[in-house]
This record gives structure tokens, sequence and C-alpha cells, in this order.
């Protein structure tokens, strides 16, 4: 390639139109308890023929709502993720949700090509998957001194879709299905109709193939990661649509840029809000698994934002981006492994986990990325650290490396309260489900399996402390003290939505919003440990729900108390709601398991209510 300036300045053509988590092994780019391998990478010269590298830029498209756009805050980066990249540039463009009441006939004739950086986001306070991407992609398409290599171009709206925005041209001929076909545009360059969202898209794609070769270049699209789907989910209407409308978009863009086979990756949906949420994950599974070039990028270990839990925190976001890097890069790939960055997993004894799927390497032009792996197989019956071999094919070469398996005697908090370590079940009145413990020398391990039929997710508000879970959703509640005085207890907190929130001693949810904000020490991060999962079973939000599993890891250290003498007060807070047309009419019953002789009316204020941990194990 030829190392010519890229000129910026007006751009646009002329146009019409959530692994699972364990306490004790934390990712090195963020605060989630799951990896932490170490060794060499082999491969043999003899065996590796790399492709011949070309004279192209390589074009990567990002699409879809809020979580593509992305909500992370750019204060939550780490300092090497705060700068901007020097090998991977960007053409970003997109709609706030207001956006979407005018959508424009083209996208901004101000968008530039520009490195990555945070601010590309909903907005300039914010940052998406692309800062994970970069930091994949400049792995694979370092500029060595040339212009620029790869480009990701980004077009996003934020409570967008399929059935009003994102139609392709087949959903909207396919007289089987029903969109809002008045929203739809003629696409200049294929003559046919298309959503306003996805003309867009196109149009922008067309930009960025424009200036690249105005400034000299030639260009190919290596593939789209197509972040989408949480507000479809809400609604009837459109679940019915969902999964042959991203057959379709698949199916068109792949036409558009000339390659049927064009590699498209779907991170998956990892809200608990949506009344389908979980018909949505399945869906997406399907259309992955249907197509060769397709592939799924699991998320469900990643955290949400800790005042919302709709959408992907700032750490998520850059693990997430350099997943699905690492899935579009795995299909003409050409790095060489020289190392890989050392890691580790806690796993519980007993029970059989999914090992990590990607692992980080540094390549033979030095920098480093994600790699997909194939782990080898361990004994979860055997106590101890284990060393498990996976890994690496890439462009006929295998690179290996070693990961240190830690078979541990406490749970592992995936949602799945199926460890041996955990204590005996212990009854939630009106046979509304179990709760049990397990302590480690660190912390405590709390599982609560919820026997409710009635789920409710969609109660959130960002303004306030408790972020509008109280009463609003189906909430469990752990209060806890080593001390014999109630009002010394901490209140931790775990939703139906998934949102983690860790009050300050003696705060009750029904204290003031100002006093809840103030005092919620996971939001203000004062208390950075903690792990937590929620996972609903069934149709939420007035579906036929089939319960809820939660998991709560709280570190004694976090909290400064004795995990010998912890006394525990629990209470599942049971949202019940009926449904009139628009109009949602909920109620709230408190559901506590209190010690023998307890004051019920007294709740979690009154130490009498209170357990011995050693009663409850």
């Amino acid at each position: 390639m030829h190392g010519k300036k890229i000129v910026l300045g007006i751009l646009l053509l002329a146009s019409a139109g959530l692994a699972a988590c364990g306490p004790s092994a934390v990712s090195s780019s963020a605060s989630i308890p799951v990896v932490s391998s170490s060794t060499s990478a082999g491969g043999s010269a003899s065996s590796f023929t790399p492709i011949v590298d070309d004279d192209t830029v390589h074009i990567i498209l990002l699409a879809g709502q809020s979580g593509a756009r992305g909500k992370g805050l750019n204060a939550d980066l780490t300092a090497e993720e705060k700068v901007a990249s020097p090998d991977v540039d960007i053409l970003a463009d997109g709609l706030m949700m207001a956006g979407l009441a005018s959508i424009p006939a083209a996208p901004s004739s101000s968008a530039v090509i520009e490195p990555v950086r945070p601010g590309l986001g909903d907005t300039a306070s914010e940052c998406g998957p692309e800062i994970g991407m970069a930091e994949t992609l400049a792995s694979r398409y370092p500029k060595n001194g040339e212009s620029f290599r790869s480009v990701i171009v980004k077009y996003t709206a934020s409570g967008s879709t399929f059935y009003d925005h994102w139609m392709s041209s087949s959903l909207l001929a396919d007289a089987s299905v029903t969109v809002n076909a008045a929203q739809a545009r003629t696409n200049s360059k294929t003559g046919l109709l298309t959503g306003p969202l996805t003309n867009n898209l196109y149009q922008l794609l067309d930009a960025a193939e424009s200036t690249i070769a105005s400034n000299g270049y030639k260009s190919v699209v290596d593939g789209c990661v197509f972040l989408h789907g949480e507000q479809d989910a809400k609604y009837d209407a459109d679940m019915a649509v969902y999964k042959k409308a991203l057959e379709y978009f698949r199916q068109d863009l792949r036409s558009y840029v000339g390659n049927p086979s064009m590699p498209f990756v779907i991170p998956e949906a990892h809200t608990n809000s949506a009344k389908y949420s979980n018909e949505l994950r399945t869906l997406q599974e399907e259309v992955a698994a249907e197509d060769p070039n397709s592939r799924l990028v699991k998320t469900d270990d990643l955290p949400t934002n800790t005042f919302e839990p709709w959408h992907f925190s700032a750490s998520s976001n850059v693990i997430l981006g350099n997943r699905a890097a690492a899935e579009l890069i795995a299909f003409s790939d050409t790095r060489v492994v020289t190392s890989f960055a050392p890691a580790s997993i806690d796993v519980p004894l007993g029970v059989k986990v999914t090992l990590p799927a990607y692992e980080t390497a540094t390549f033979k032009n030095g920098s480093s990325g994600d790699v997909k792996v194939v782990n080898g197989d361990y004994d979860p019956t055997k106590e101890g650290t284990q060393n498990v071999a996976y890994s690496a094919g890439i462009n006929g070469a295998t690179f290996t490396g070693t990961l240190a398996v830690n078979v541990v005697s406490h749970p592992y908090v995936d949602g799945a309260i199926e460890e041996a370590s955990y204590g005996k079940k212990n009854a939630l009145p009106d046979s509304f489900g179990t709760v049990q413990l397990a302590k480690s020398e660190d912390g405590l391990y709390v599982g609560a399996l919820i026997n409710d039929t009635d789920l409710w997710t969609d109660g959130e508000n960002w303004a306030i402390g408790d972020m509008g879970q109280y009463k609003r959703n189906d909430d469990f509640e752990v209060f806890l003290t080593d001390k014999d005085d109630a009002s010394f207890r901490y209140t931790v907190a775990v939703s139906s939505a998934g949102l983690l929130r860790v009050y300050d001693q003696g705060i009750s949810l029904t204290d003031s919003d100002a006093t809840l904000a103030s005092n919620n020490l996971y939001y203000h991060k004062i208390v950075t440990n903690f792990v937590s999962r929620a996972i609903t079973f069934g149709v939420v939000n007035g579906g036929v729900a089939s319960g809820l599993a939660i998991e709560i890891y709280i570190p004694f250290d976090d909290l400064g108390v004795d995990g010998d003498s912890l006394k525990l007060c629990f209470k599942y807070s049971n949202i019940t709601g009926s449904v009139s047309g628009d109009l949602v009419t909920k109620t709230e019953t408190p559901e506590y398991l209190l010690a023998s002789g307890g004051e019920a009316a007294s709740g979690e204020k009154a130490i009498a209510n209170y357990f011995a941990l050693s009663d409850l194990i």
C-alpha cells in the first residue's frame, strides 16, 4: 500500500435517501471475575503458509440499536482505552432515540473518517463496542505507516426496530410479514424500497468507500457486527417478524456489498428487561447457527452499567468489541502468535462449566489482540489447579497455550444454582422458592430460585438512587450485618432485570431518592468486587414466566464485615401486575425469610428477624 494522507472534509455522496463469573479471577480489561494463560505459542514455520496480505483497506460494519451505539461511560474506561487508536479508523453516524421521529434522508454530511476514540456512543460522554473492536483489529491490520488500514463504518440508532426502521428490501417484499412500510425509502443504487436506517447504513458505506477510493486505496467489506434486538423484544408485533427480518437483513446486506458469504456477527442480547428477552436470544442463536459464515458472540458474562440494566458497561463494551472483531478476523487471519497472556479461571467443584472462548495473544508484529480458541477438557471432580491446553488455528498453523483452571469448593456465579458447595435449601414463605448459601474465605455466595410466574422487569428509572427497581421490578434483597443491631445492616438487592444495588449501613429502599442515590456503594464504585446474575425463564412483563434465578457474591472486604459473625435476613419483593391496554398497574407484596420468633412487621429493621449464618448453611 502507498502512504497517502487521508483527505478529510465532506465524505458523503449526494443522495436522495453477559463467561460466567467466579470472584477470584479478574479480566485485565474489566472488573469482571473470569479470566486472568500463561504460556508460549507453538506453530512450526514449515507448516505455516500465510495468506498473502493485500493492498486493501478493510471495512467492518457496526450497526444496530443503542447497544451498538454505545451507552458505556467514557469516564469508566482505563487510561489506555481513552486514547484514540493509532491504527484503526471509524466513520460514525446515527440517531439518538428522539431522532427516530424524523429520520433524515441521508447520513450527516459532517461525519468524517477519524481514529477510533471514546465519545462516539449515544452521546459525547459515552462509547460503544468500537473501542474493543479497534484493539483486536489493530493486531490484524496495523497501519505500518499507511494513512489507514481498517475502517469501522458505524451507523446506529437508539430504540430502533426492524418493524419500523431496519427493514431490508426482501422483508418489505415479503407479503407474509407486516411491517411499517410507510417508512420505506427507495435506495438510489438498487432502486428498491428499503427501511430508512438500512438505507442510511448503505449510504454511509458508500461514502466510506468513495473517500477511500479518492485517496488512492482499494477497499473490501470484511463483515458486519449487528448488535440489535432489545427494543424489538418489547412488543408482540416486532417479535413476530424478528427472525425473518434478521435473516433478510443479512441476505440483503451481503447482496449490497457483493459478497454472498460476507461474515456476519450477532452479539447476544443481554437484557432481561424486555418481554421476550429469552425468546430473542433463542432466535439470535438460531439465525447464527443456520449460516456457515455467521457467528453468535456470547455476552451473558458481561455486566451492564451500574445504573441501568439495559446496556453494556464501558468495560463490557471493550470485551464485547474484542470478541466480535476476533470472530470476524478468524475468517481471514494472517497473524502469527508468539505468546499468550497469562490467564486463569476459577470453576466450581462438581460442575462442568464452559471455559473462555477467547484468549489474548501477542503477535509477531508486536501487537496484541484477541483470538478465538478451542479448549481442552478438565476434571470437575478434582479440586485444585489443572493446566488445560487450548489452541488457536490460524491460516493452517496451530498455536497453543495453557489455561490454569482452578477447581474450587465454592460456587460459580452464573445464575445456574447447581453447585454442590451450596448449603441446605431455606424456603421462602408461600412456596416462593428457596435460598441457599455458601461461604468461602473471602466472601458469601447467595443463590435464590424463585417460583414466580408473574415476573416484572421493566421498571427502570435511571435518575433515582434505586434506579426505579423498588416496587416496579421483582427484587431479591439480602440484609446483613456482623453486629447485634439491625441499624448496622447493609442492603444488597438484585432485581429481576439484573440490576445490582448495594446500600450503606442502615439504608432502606423506602428512603428518599436522594438518600438512596448518595448511599448506593456499587453505583459510586465504593465497592467493586461484587458479582451478581439474574436469569428469568419464560416471558416477562405480562407474559407467563417460569421463574427466576439469582446469584450474588458478597465480598467481605468490600463491606468490612467479619464473615464468621454474619447475621442475615432475606426478602423477595414480589410484584404482581395487571395490564389494560397500555396501562400497567403493579402491586408489591414483601415475602420475608425471617428467623423463628421474628417480628414480621419490622422486617429487616429488627435484629430478631436475622439468622446466624451457621443456621443457614
